[in-house]
């Protein structure tokens, strides 16, 4: 009885609702921080945080060395992308067998673990939780994904240091030019002022190293994934 039960919550419930993603084509994992803008509000009033982005980025890299496949991350304010792939030579494997749930629920869990870890060496205690989302997109187009992740946060982050000196209703409807050009007017410059974590984001590479170096260029991101892929024989 009982395993005619099981059998069948599993035959016509639960399988059902399991999808898989495709193998042998890269694969996106994007965590982001749920409700983070009334945390960092609360923990890390301002407009940066070293010690937040730096909770983000060892957080990333930890939850990145337990993604069998991993090849290149970026980690944007309480955002963190990853990218896998499962052919790296005839004999390699996907993650969990491409099990979306599987992925996306490990992702997110790790993430959240690790980055609470984190918070409690800097007395912080309060709960942070990540969602996760993994998706199959084509080879070419994985430089536009993170280009277009990059330029987000470069968006962003000009928002951001704009805000510093003026209000919102004096920036309401104002360009990104048109920003630079406010900023310029106060003898502000984004480019020079900010960190370059704090314009760029942070690039996690295979072997775990951290990039702030790396423009939002389609080129310079076409050569980092590709680099990351080392084929075996």
């Amino acid at each position: 009885m009982a395993n005619s039960i099981g059998e069948r919550m599993k035959r016509n419930y639960e399988s059902p609702s399991r999808f898989q993603l495709t193998r042998r084509t890269p694969v996106i994992v994007r965590i982001d921080g749920r409700a983070f803008h009334t945390f960092t509000s609360k923990h890390f009033p301002g407009t940066f945080s070293q010690k937040f982005h730096d909770a983000m980025v060892l957080a990333a890299i930890r939850t990145a060395s337990e993604m069998q496949g991993f090849k290149l991350g970026y980690v944007q304010s309480d955002e963190a992308s990853f990218l896998l792939t499962d052919y790296d030579n005839l004999h390699t494997q996907p993650w969990f067998g491409y099990n979306q749930s599987k992925v996306e629920s490990i992702s997110a869990s790790t993430m959240t673990a690790a980055f609470a870890r984190c918070m409690r060496l800097v007395g912080v205690t309060d709960l942070a939780t990540f969602d996760a989302r993994a998706f199959n997109i084509p080879e070419d187009e994985v430089a536009n994904y993170f280009l277009w992740r990059a330029k987000d946060w470069e968006r962003n982050s000009l928002s951001m240091y704009t805000l510093r000196y003026f209000s919102h209703r004096d920036l309401q409807g104002v360009s990104s030019a048109g920003r630079h050009e406010l900023l310029h007017s106060e003898g502000k410059n984004w480019t020079r002022d900010l960190h370059t974590w704090e314009k760029n984001g942070t690039y996690i590479t295979r072997e775990g190293d951290t990039l702030e170096k790396v423009r939002s260029s389609y080129q310079r991101i076409e050569e980092l994934w590709r680099a990351s892929l080392k084929f075996e024989t």
